[in-house]
């Protein structure tokens, strides 16, 4: 693969549970809290499966976006929503990660990108 772009971040501290996260062009700053359904205290951080939604989403609604321009399709009002599970996987001593968006919105607003049928504006 020949890299278009680049994005590196770091972690100091304690990791997921309490320490401090940060861009290398300093965009982004971020204290980290473990999930209390991870076992951990809360707190008013951020942890790294909503920092992946959050990014996930953001890509997959310019995805969207980049599509329906291709086949001069409007789309407004787009909402894209990414959730990010984590949990035990089937592998002993392992975790899982998965993140998943809900289909119907995709399906429905790609089909329409791919195949306009009407006057260029997106379904509800």
């Amino acid at each position: 693969m020949k890299p278009l772009y680049t994005a590196e971040a770091s972690t100091t501290g304690a990791g997921r549970n309490g320490g401090h996260g940060e861009t290398s062009d300093g965009k982004v700053k971020v204290d980290f809290s473990m999930p209390k359904e991870l076992g951990g205290a809360g707190g008013a951080g951020t942890n790294p499966e909503q920092l992946v939604a959050l990014g996930y989403s953001a890509c997959f609604e310019s995805a969207l976006h980049f599509v329906a321009g291709q086949k001069k399709v409007e789309l407004r009002d787009v909402k894209v929503t990414c959730r990010v599970n984590i949990g035990r996987s089937s592998t002993p001593n392992c975790q899982a990660c998965q993140a998943r968006t809900p289909q119907r919105l995709w399906q429905r607003r790609m089909r329409f990108a791919l195949t306009p049928t009407h006057s260029g504006k997106a379904p509800p």
